[in-house]
């Protein structure tokens, strides 16, 4: 974006088969690309650029944060796969934003409470597949928080987490974009015999809802097509596509579009 980037913090999986690094930038960009050179070829790589306004322009940053399954700024070795990560942070400003980066390999990623996914983007396959998330919180209080989060299985996985810093009194710290695609809390969740899924488009584009089980093998496809802005909603009656009942358990809802991708969990109760 013609600007100039400084390395934030680097995490690698507990195994070494994934991992994250967080560089920041500040300042006016000139809209051009964002560009990353590594050490060596790596099998598939992910980049994905969050904007952020009203942050303090002297000290953008507090605490920061990573970890993987061998702890706080875990190894690259000697670690295990896991499920969740739950990582302590405590904000020093109210306001504060806090930010969550994950590395899950092949999996699909879902947010802790209260926080919103930004963006999660998949890219390779047949067992090298790369994929990262975004997701942040406001704070309006000072305190310690949790970093936390869950896939759809057991997988290798990285997190950095960081607090970004409002501006002056009466400033507030929003991601660029905010107002754009949106996947909101399903209603009732969990649910016994259907949710209601409701989603934004700030522009038009294509777009397809599909529930996944924690396998992330296909249960119901919501093919939508190419439709204009505003808000729709799609209710799931907790059938999959040959119109069969699903067992009690926890399910994945992913908004794909040309915008970016959405994800959420849902919990069925029989």
């Amino acid at each position: 974006l013609g600007s100039s980037w400084t390395l934030v913090q680097a995490q690698c999986g507990g195994r070494n088969q994934t991992g994250v690094d967080v560089w920041l930038a500040q300042g006016p960009s000139n809209g051009g690309p964002v560009t990353a050179t590594f050490s060596a070829t790596p099998s598939h790589a992910v980049i994905m650029v969050s904007r952020y306004s009203g942050v303090d322009g002297v000290a953008p940053l507090g605490p920061i944060v990573s970890e993987n399954t061998n702890g706080a700024q875990g190894a690259c070795s000697g670690g295990s796969d896991g499920t969740q990560y739950a990582v302590n942070l405590s904000t020093t400003r109210p306001g504060s934003v806090v930010y969550g980066a994950i590395a899950m390999r092949s999996l699909l990623h879902a947010p802790g409470s209260g926080y919103a996914e930004r963006d999660e983007v998949h890219h390779g396959g047949a067992g090298e597949e790369v994929s990262v998330a975004t997701m942040d919180q406001t704070f309006e209080s000072v305190g310690s928080v949790v970093v936390d989060g869950s896939f759809n299985g057991s997988v290798d996985w990285a997190v950095v987490g960081m607090e970004i810093r409002p501006g002056p009194p009466g400033t507030t710290t929003v991601p660029f974009g905010s107002a754009g695609l949106l996947l909101r809390p399903a209603r009732p969740n969990p649910f016994r015999e259907s949710t209601a899924i409701e989603y934004g488009l700030p522009t038009s584009m294509s777009v397809e809802l599909v529930i996944y089980d924690v396998t992330g093998r296909e249960i119901r496809r919501f093919a939508r097509g190419y439709e204009p802005p505003g808000s729709r909603t799609v209710r799931w009656d907790g059938r999959n596509a040959r119109g069969s009942l699903v067992g009690s358990g926890v399910y994945f809802a992913k908004l794909h579009t040309s915008r970016g991708i959405r994800i959420q969990k849902l919990v069925l109760t029989r």
